[in-house]
């Protein structure tokens, strides 16, 4: 008998879970655990329950017969709210198919998926992979298409992925699992494209968590839902307790202190009026006329002298840089209306302001600008620039910026993959 030595290296311990051992055998490890915080009593009553089944892991090595040149050893996890449904998925897995199976399953579903919706590049061989690898990581941390468990509510695409959820220590960039605008803005463009059930699953998020928007819009004396900057299960703030005098931050985040009249801000605002609006003959639900008043009338910085929008009041063009786009987003995804001119001002005056350590989305909405254009040269180069140098080999994650690049943190950010 030969034993081949295998290191095992594992985390048994979770800062966000206590974990006991419901049983270890042969077979399979059980464990049982309860996360350690309430998100908040108001919308959850008990820590939630996750149960675990796995593997057991070989920790004394593998046994191999003096004979054999190879073998096939299957590991399997299964996570679940509910142990019965944890223990089923994994008897599934582990019982009722060889691993051959399992491999060739999983071939043929993924072929399902790509066959379903994919770009296809012709003579480009390294962007056809940027757009594949680009596509799994999001499709990776959606509901799959088909599965044999039941449906759960989703609750929200995180930027740094399902596998970047827990605390990542002091200088965490990974979002701890949470969603906010980055999910609607970037991510879920090219989802609604190619896979308009996933998209309305994204969706369904934000309809799940609409008692808490609409408890955090009368807090703050308001009608409506007013979702926070960053939410998790309960759908409440979980960023720390800020409450600034102007409460308004553009997509420019280093817009700080806090900015009046916010360009892009004022923009969605005015469509979000008017679509609901547009929509109030299906919906049987009319705008009051001050809404709508107001959505024609809100205020737009602007620059007469050089025809360029300014990101808020008061923006200073000699003195100030940006993190990321913020007032080319009007001309899309927004896609507000503005002369050809205004529009090419707006992309030229804002590329100039921002930091070369931004992030990698900025450049791709430079580029649809460009194209829009018609200047295919500067589009071109700026769409290599939003992915070539950002993107880490051999896998291709993608880091929020180029500061996280070049500090040599391993992490893969959604947000610059749109």
């Amino acid at each position: 008998m030969l034993v081949v030595p295998v290191e095992v290296i594992g985390q048994m311990e979770s800062v966000d879970i206590d974990f006991t051992v419901l049983a270890r055998n042969n077979q399979h490890v059980v464990l049982s655990g309860k996360t350690r915080q309430v998100e908040n009593i108001q919308y959850q009553q008990e820590p939630l329950s996750v149960f675990i089944y796995y593997t057991p892991l070989p920790y004394e090595g593998f046994e191999l017969d003096p004979q054999e040149t190879d073998r096939t050893y299957l590991f399997v996890t299964s996570i679940d709210e509910h142990q019965a449904r944890a223990r089923q998925s994994f008897d599934y897995a582990s019982n009722e198919r060889k691993p051959d199976e399992l491999w060739s399953s999983h071939v043929m579903l993924w072929n399902n998926v790509w066959s379903n919706a994919h770009v296809e590049v012709q003579g480009d061989d390294e962007l056809q992979r940027q757009i594949n690898s680009a596509f799994y990581y999001i499709l990776s941390s959606l509901p799959p298409l088909s599965t044999r468990s039941e449906h759960k509510q989703f609750y929200g695409l995180s930027p740094g992925s399902l596998s970047r959820g827990g605390f990542d220590g002091p200088d965490d960039e990974d979002y701890v699992g949470h969603s906010f605008w980055d999910t609607e803005i970037w991510m879920y463009p090219p989802v609604l494209l190619f896979y308009p059930t996933l998209a309305k699953e994204i969706l369904s998020y934000r309809i799940a968590m609409r008692e808490s928007a609409a408890d955090n819009a009368r807090l703050f004396g308001y009608e409506g839902w007013r979702f926070p900057w960053e939410s998790a299960r309960t759908g409440v703030d979980v960023t720390p307790d800020i409450c600034p005098q102007v409460p308004v931050m553009p997509p420019d985040e280093d817009a700080e202190p806090y900015k009046n009249n916010s360009v892009f801000t004022n923009a969605v605002a005015s469509l979000s009026i008017d679509l609901a609006d547009r929509v109030s003959c299906i919906t049987k639900k009319t705008v009051p006329k001050a809404w709508v008043d107001i959505a024609s009338n809100l205020y737009f910085p602007f620059d007469e002298t050089s025809q360029t929008h300014l990101e808020y009041e008061g923006f200073d063009f000699k003195n100030t840089t940006i993190k990321q786009a913020d007032v080319v987003l009007l001309g899309f995804p927004l896609q507000w209306p503005m002369s050809a001119e205004v529009r090419q001002n707006d992309l030229l005056a804002y590329e100039r302001l921002t930091r070369a350590s931004g992030p990698a989305m900025t450049w791709s909405m430079h580029a649809i600008g460009f194209l829009e254009l018609g200047n295919f040269e500067k589009a071109e180069e700026l769409f290599r620039r939003s992915y070539q140098t950002y993107v880490r080999s051999p896998f291709n994650v993608r880091p929020l910026s180029l500061f996280i690049l070049l500090s040599n943190r391993l992490n893969c950010i959604f947000v610059g993959m749109d």
